[in-house]
C-alpha cells in the first residue's frame, strides 16, 4: 500500500468510528442521561453558589424522573439559599417520601425549621433521621446543639456523649459537654472538660469562657475576670465575653475596664440592654460628668425616663458624694424628674 493508499483509508476508518459514536450517543440519550446531566449542573451550581441556575437544573432533573430522591433534596437547598424556606421545606419532604432514610434531605429539613424558628420541629425530624442511624454524629450534634437552646441540656448532654463515644476528643465537643454542666451546676465536671477542651485547643474561647462563668459561681470574681480577658482576648467581636467581663470587672471595681468593655459590647451590638446596664453602672465613675450626662440626657429624651437612677444608685452606694452632687446638680438644672429614694442631700 502506497502513501496515496493510506492517506484514503485513514478517513473512512475515522467516519466509521465517528457514526459509530453518533448512534451510541442517540441510544444513550435517554431520560436518565438527561436526568444526570441536569443533577450534576445543579449540584455544581450550587457549589459555586449559583442558586438560581442550580434550581433550574434540578427542576429538570426531578422532571425526568419524579422519584430522584437526591435531586430534589439538592432542589430544596436552592430554595433554601435563595430565601425560600417553605419551598424548601415542601421539597425535603418530598425527597423524604421518596426516601424515608435520605440522612442529608433530614439534616437540610431541620436547619430550614430552626431557621423559622421552629426548634421542637426541629427535634422531631433530627430524631426521626435517627430511627435510621441512631449512631449518625451530624444528626446528633445538631439535636444535641438544640436541646441546650432548648435548655434541655441532660437531653443534650445524651447526644454529646454519644457524640463522643464517635468521634473521640474533640475540643468542640468537651467545650459543650461543660457548658451543659455548668448549666445543670454541677460545676467540677464542667470544669473538667472545659479544661480538656483548652488542652486540646488552647484557641477554644467559648471554653475559656466557660471557665470565667464556672468561676463567677464559685465567686472567684478575681479568676472570672482573668478568663473573661483571655477570652476577649481572643474573639474581640463576641458582645457575650464583652459582656461577661464587664460584670466581673465592675465587681472588683475596675471600672476603667467596665466601662470600656460595655461600650464595646454597645457598639457590636447596638441597643444591647445588658450592656447600657454596665455603662451606666461603671462609665459614671470614669467618665468626665457632662459628657456622661448628655449620653444619659439623649436616651431620657428618647423615652428612657428612668435612665438617670441607676448611675446615682451606684455612686451614692459607693460613697462618690462629690460625683453624685454634681449629676444631681445637672438632672435638676434639666428638671428632670427622679426616683425621690435616690435623693440625698448635697454638701
Amino acid at each position: 500500500m502506497n502513501n496515496q493508499d493510506r492517506l484514503f483509508f485513514y478517513p473512512i476508518h475515522m467516519n466509521r468510528l465517528f457514526y459509530f459514536f453518533i448512534l451510541l450517543l442517540f441510544f444513550g440519550c435517554d431520560k436518565n442521561t438527561t436526568r444526570d446531566q441536569s443533577f450534576i449542573k445543579g449540584r455544581d451550581a450550587l457549589k459555586e453558589k449559583k442558586y438560581k441556575k442550580a434550581e433550574t437544573q434540578l427542576l429538570i432533573a426531578v422532571k425526568e424522573d419524579e422519584s430522584f430522591s437526591e435531586a430534589w433534596n439538592n432542589l430544596g437547598i436552592a430554595y433554601y439559599e435563595q430565601g425560600e424556606i417553605e419551598k424548601a421545606l415542601d421539597t425535603y419532604q418530598k425527597a423524604l417520601s421518596i426516601d424515608s432514610c435520605l440522612i442529608d434531605a433530614y439534616q437540610n429539613k431541620a436547619n430550614a425549621l430552626f431557621k423559622i424558628g421552629n426548634v421542637d420541629d426541629a427535634i422531631i425530624t433530627l430524631t426521626n433521621g435517627l430511627e435510621c442511624e441512631n449512631l449518625n454524629y451530624n444528626l446528633l450534634l445538631n439535636r444535641a446543639t438544640l436541646y441546650q437552646q432548648k435548655k434541655k441540656y441532660k437531653r443534650a448532654l445524651n447526644d454529646l456523649n454519644l457524640c463522643l463515644q464517635i468521634n473521640g476528643l474533640d475540643d468542640v465537643l468537651l467545650t459543650n459537654i461543660g457548658y451543659c454542666h455548668y448549666s445543670l451546676d454541677a460545676l467540677d465536671s464542667a470544669f473538667h472538660y472545659s479544661i480538656q477542651a483548652i488542652e486540646i485547643n488552647a484557641d477554644r474561647h467559648e471554653a475559656v469562657n466557660n471557665l470565667g462563668m464556672i468561676a463567677l459561681k464559685n465567686k472567684e470574681v478575681n479568676q472570672a475576670y482573668k478568663y473573661f480577658s483571655r477570652a476577649v482576648e481572643q474573639d474581640p467581636q463576641n458582645v457575650l465575653y464583652r459582656l461577661n467581663l464587664s460584670k466581673a470587672a465592675i465587681s472588683i471595681k475596675n471600672y476603667d475596664s467596665a466601662c470600656k468593655n460595655a461600650k464595646m459590647a454597645d457598639y457590636y451590638d447596638e441597643g444591647n440592654t445588658q450592656a447600657l446596664n454596665y455603662i451606666l453602672r461603671s462609665c459614671v465613675f470614669t467618665m468626665e460628668m457632662k459628657i456622661f450626662f448628655d449620653y444619659c440626657l439623649e436616651l431620657y429624651q428618647k423615652g428612657n425616663i428612668s435612665i438617670f437612677n441607676v448611675p446615682l444608685k451606684e455612686l451614692r452606694n459607693n460613697d462618690k458624694n462629690e460625683k453624685y452632687c454634681e449629676l444631681s446638680k445637672l438632672i435638676k438644672e434639666k428638671n428632670i424628674k427622679i426616683d425621690g429614694n435616690l435623693l440625698s442631700k448635697c454638701k
